[in-house]
């Protein structure tokens, strides 16, 4: 308890340290969060206009609902989102950190969120009682597989195993070869698949490898040019550490998995 306490009085007075924006947002902190448009369903914008998705829960849940800021949570292109944040336009963003990005912004070091790859596997295959036996169904030989355009993290799974699979333009392409059995093997981001599949009713016709193939860990990465840049990465990392020693945060994120699953039913 005493550590908690202690916990509390440290954020309080890092969030009360954090400037304070003196615009059209009338004195309150307003912290401005950009995200991928057409990313569903990690994140989109609704009919509205609205950001939506994974991504924006996890941000809103510790931004607003944690740390008590009032967060604007803006759809756009991704690359506009990522250069808009880069010159200082919005104050942060949710993805992976890589070696360029960490050169722009300043990063947390916890990761709020995880990015799971996985392989699916078509039941009409003849190949399927294979594939599902396997620790690694990328190891199978003689197995036809499929991949989305620039998908580059399914791609580079796939030359890894030396697999040579055929590319198609859009997810309910694959998935439709993976009903009729024309193809055995569909590796892509599970968040994706699993909504499409439920959406669709390929249950029983296309199944998840347990096997996770690779995790993507997101964080949140802030303008160097954002008034929050020096202390909100730190703030955030001693929330989510809190939430994690008492295992709120891990509840959270199951929830927010089930909630999604209700969501495509």
């Amino acid at each position: 308890m005493l550590k908690r306490l202690l916990t509390g009085f440290v954020l309080a007075g890092l969030l009360t340290s954090l400037p304070i924006l003196a615009d059209e947002r009338d004195n309150k902190r307003v912290i401005t969060v950009t995200y991928a448009n057409q990313w569903k369903p990690y994140s989109y914008g609704n009919k509205e206009g609205q950001a939506k998705g994974i991504l924006v829960d996890i941000v809103d849940f510790i931004l607003h609902q944690k740390m008590g800021f009032t967060v604007q949570h803006i759809p756009l292109p991704w690359e506009r989102a990522q250069n808009m944040v880069r010159n200082g336009s919005y104050d942060a963003l949710i993805t992976a950190p890589t070696a360029e990005r960490q050169f722009y912004f300043k990063r947390t070091n916890s990761t709020l969120y995880r990015l799971q790859w996985r392989a699916y596997l078509s039941t009409q295959s003849s190949n399927y009682q294979r594939l599902k036996g396997a620790d690694n169904p990328l190891t199978i030989r003689d197995v036809s597989c499929v991949s989305l355009l620039g998908d580059r993290t399914s791609e580079s799974l796939y030359r890894r195993f030396n697999l040579d699979c055929q590319s198609v333009k859009d997810l309910p392409l694959a998935l439709k070869m993976m009903q009729m059995g024309r193809v055995d093997l569909f590796v892509h981001s599970k968040a994706i698949v699993d909504q499409r599949m439920m959406s669709q009713n390929y249950m029983g016709l296309i199944e998840e490898h347990p096997m996770v193939l690779k995790k993507v860990p997101f964080v949140l990465m802030v303008s160097k040019y954002s008034p929050y840049a020096d202390q909100l990465t730190d703030a955030v990392d001693r929330m989510v550490m809190d939430m994690a020693a008492t295992g709120e945060y891990e509840r959270f994120l199951s929830k927010l998995s089930q909630d999604q699953a209700a969501e495509s039913d």
